[in-house]
């Protein structure tokens, strides 16, 4: 019969097709490619209308209709300044939205992510006492995992998205904690698997799990901010890239790894 560990392990790895959202390269910047398009059209299209009056081909009757015509009369270019900002306006909060979205599933995948993670290497912990690891044995995994619940406590989106409305300049600190919380973990996570590794090893020679690569590097807040302050925020834009690729690829690398897990553990209970 099989173990109702390995079963709930099975479950918290299938469960990372949820947790572990990899999010589109592009979706971050679709709020500013949004706002771009809808100014350039707009510019562009008041550039050709302005034209075509001085030329006299178009006229702009009261209910707004554009026609071709000989011009017989002023046309009320406040009507077409009017649509062109109601345009933008919408657009601008089309693209609020998103931003938000993207800021909410952001911080959600990191939340899932860690909270998933906990409870898979606490069963796998678990499961390692029934197999008769000693206490003194598992001590390192439990410290580790320790280590990873006192500091890897969830964000609530809702609240930082909320703040950031209210105080915009907070997103400094938003992508800090994203960039800084993902190594943190990641670092943790190198160590821990270092260390099942062997101590399968040890029972199981073939219960090998390859070590976990390092898939987030180490990136300096303080530099991202001023590198972002001198290129005039030109540079945020790697820095949104940073946070949406380094989960990914983090993401990625665990899926590897989580099927190196069972597999390892059912030639465990195998043995």
């Amino acid at each position: 019969m099989k173990s109702p560990y390995l079963i709930r392990i099975q479950e918290l790895i299938e469960e990372a097709e949820e947790t572990d959202y990899i999010m589109p390269l592009w979706l971050p910047y679709l709020p500013a490619i949004m706002i771009g398009v809808s100014v350039i059209t707009l510019a562009t299209t008041r550039v050709i209308i302005e034209s075509l009056v001085k030329r006299r081909f178009v006229v702009l009757p009261p209910m707004c209709r554009l026609t071709i015509m000989d011009y017989t009369r002023p046309v009320p270019m406040y009507i077409l300044s009017f649509m062109g900002i109601l345009i933008l306006v919408l657009v601008g909060i089309i693209g609020l939205v998103l931003e938000l979205y993207v800021l909410y599933r952001w911080i959600k995948r990191r939340n899932d992510h860690f909270k998933r993670t906990h409870r898979l290497y606490d069963n796998v912990i678990a499961y390692l006492r029934t197999k008769g690891y000693e206490e003194e044995h598992l001590l390192r995994l439990t410290d580790i995992l320790n280590d990873m619940r006192e500091e890897e406590i969830a964000k609530n989106a809702v609240l930082w998205i909320v703040l950031y409305i209210v105080f915009p300049p907070i997103i400094l600190y938003i992508y800090h904690f994203l960039n800084r919380d993902f190594y943190e973990h990641e670092r943790r996570e190198v160590r821990l698997y270092s260390i099942l590794s062997k101590l399968l090893h040890e029972k199981v020679p073939e219960a090998y799990i390859p070590e976990f690569e390092r898939r987030i590097p180490s990136r300096n807040t303080i530099l991202y901010i001023v590198l972002s302050i001198i290129t005039v925020g030109i540079f945020t834009l790697y820095w949104i890239y940073t946070i949406t690729k380094d989960p990914n690829e983090h993401f990625k690398e665990h899926r590897k790894r989580e099927k190196n897990i069972i597999e390892a553990l059912e030639r465990l209970s195998a043995s």
